[in-house]
């Protein structure tokens, strides 16, 4: 993981109220020869200006560590970048408000790359167990290239977004559009609304190929075997046009305030050869 900047500090005071910080902050630990002065000015026009989520009261109960990631996020969205930051391992769990709100702003903005628990007493002056997060800014926009790309054929977003996975450029078709949305995308929700908007003889496809791969059932090696079951995945789309069932609860009550009002299921549902009568 390349770290763009590391600026590392303690300080046993330091204001927070907009007030310019104390120059002689002291203990003060600066690495890669970041000046004592510099390391209050960065404190000052980073964390003062941006420093969106801090207590409107109790401001000096504040933990300095959350200032730090604040000024961490705010320079890789400013100028782009990778970062590694050690906080608390509690950070990640907390339900006060700044706490939530830093995660949240993490996660909103695409930026969290993972998260390492690391062991207990990793470091010798402290038990405290810390965990490391792994901030990039240089993916975002990743879906937005990738959109550019397929409704405007701009081979230059595609391009780009191989590029930044270190990848040689491609010719930007349909199907290699579409793997790469697959791939890049991966577990971020986006594939099975995909798969329904390049069609029905797509979707089925891409859902069959899963038959007969190996997969784990509680630890124990086995088989997909889906097909088995009413013809498998592929088949449960296509008489269900890729919707899922309508609860059963909701169109009784629907019935009660009426027949006129009630909810008629959604196609394909409702019979076992769609329903995958016995799958477990």
């Amino acid at each position: 993981m390349l770290i763009r900047k590391v600026f590392v500090f303690v300080s046993s005071s330091y204001s927070i109220d907009g007030s310019p910080p104390p120059l002689e902050l002291s203990p003060c630990i600066s690495i890669l020869g970041i000046s004592v002065k510099l390391i209050a000015s960065l404190l000052k026009n980073k964390y003062i200006r941006t420093g969106t989520y801090i207590p409107q009261k109790d401001k000096d109960s504040m933990d300095i560590y959350l200032l730090f990631i604040q000024h961490i996020i705010f320079s890789l969205n400013e100028n782009g970048g990778k970062a590694a930051i050690v906080v608390p391992t509690g950070f990640l769990t907390k339900k006060n408000k700044i706490e939530k709100a830093i995660r949240k702003k993490i996660i909103d903005d695409e930026m969290l790359v993972g998260v390492i628990s690391m062991p207990s007493n990793i470091f010798a002056t402290t038990g405290t167990n810390v965990s490391i997060l792994f901030l990039d800014t240089t993916q975002k926009n990743k879906e937005v290239l990738l959109m550019d790309a397929e409704l405007n054929g701009n081979q230059a977003s595609f391009d780009a977004v191989r590029a930044r996975a270190g990848l040689a450029p491609k010719p930007l078709t349909d199907e290699n559009l579409r793997n790469e949305r697959r791939w890049e995308l991966a577990f971020e929700g986006v594939r099975y609304g995909d798969m329904r908007r390049y069609g029905e003889t797509y979707a089925v496809a891409a859902l069959d190929k899963q038959d007969g791969v190996a997969c784990y059932n509680s630890g124990v090696q086995g088989t997909n075997h889906a097909s088995t079951f009413n013809g498998g995945y592929g088949n449960r789309y296509s008489k269900t046009k890729g919707f899922v069932a309508l609860p059963s609860a909701q169109i009784s009550l629907s019935a009660s305030a009426g027949p006129q009002y009630k909810y008629t299921q959604n196609e394909g549902w409702g019979s076992t050869d769609s329903e995958f009568a016995g799958w477990q």
